[in-house]
């Protein structure tokens, strides 16, 4: 409940909050979506001539480059955009059913998309619950999770920033470790998929992610 108000009820209500979700980085990660389902315009976006003043974004905008043939590019990666995509699909589902601007930037894309990246975040931590026990007693487990969440920047970027890549990528960091350490112990098929897969995300979240790879041969 507590990260649910940190996303939905901070500085001064719902409404306000989800208004400035977008912005900066998170609108470039995110602009992907609308781009391609909505608008059919990856090579100009020029829906956001008409979005940003619709939702007052103005300074707060990212605007793809210019590129010297007329075209424009973004220049952040894709990942986050397959990342949330599934989260994309509802809320442009939802917002038409309840009347919102199906135009992917209305209340029901921020609401929905912020959602997802809370339960993601979540279920990460169910995953590092997990993790741990195969190492540690169940009351030390307890208490790193709390002092994750309580001592750390975790709660800002899953509350309040959760249109970033940092939970993301910490997610991946964790079911990647599980899966390692599952594949080490026994190789099997499941394993092996659900390994690729993540580093395949990882990396079109952030290229650099490519070091996830390291985790693999060193392990132990």
């Amino acid at each position: 409940m507590l990260i649910l108000w940190s996303s939905f009820g901070y500085e001064g209500g719902a409404l306000k909050t989800l208004k400035i979700r977008m912005v900066y980085d998170a609108m470039g990660y995110y602009t992907y979506l609308p781009a391609l389902f909505i608008y059919d315009d990856l090579a100009h976006f020029k829906f956001l001539d008409d979005i940003i003043p619709k939702y007052e974004i103005w300074g707060n905008a990212y605007r793809p480059k210019d590129l010297a043939n007329g075209n424009v590019v973004d220049k952040y990666a894709v990942g986050m955009a397959v990342f949330q995509a599934p989260a994309f699909g509802v809320a442009h589902v939802v917002a038409k059913l309840l009347g919102y601007p199906a135009d992917g930037f209305s209340v029901p894309y921020h609401a929905i998309v912020s959602l997802w990246n809370i339960l993601f975040a979540l279920f990460a931590l169910w995953y590092l619950r997990r993790l741990l026990l195969l190492f540690f007693t169940d009351t030390a487990v307890a208490c790193s999770l709390l002092l994750l969440l309580v001592a750390t920047n975790y709660w800002l970027y899953v509350g309040y920033d959760n249109h970033l890549t940092h939970v993301p990528l910490f997610s991946l960091y964790v079911f990647l470790l599980y899966y390692t350490i599952k594949w080490h112990r026994q190789p099997a098929l499941s394993s092996s998929v659900a390994i690729g897969s993540i580093i395949g995300l990882a990396v079109l979240i952030r290229p650099t992610e490519i070091v996830m790879c390291l985790s693999l041969f060193l392990w132990n």
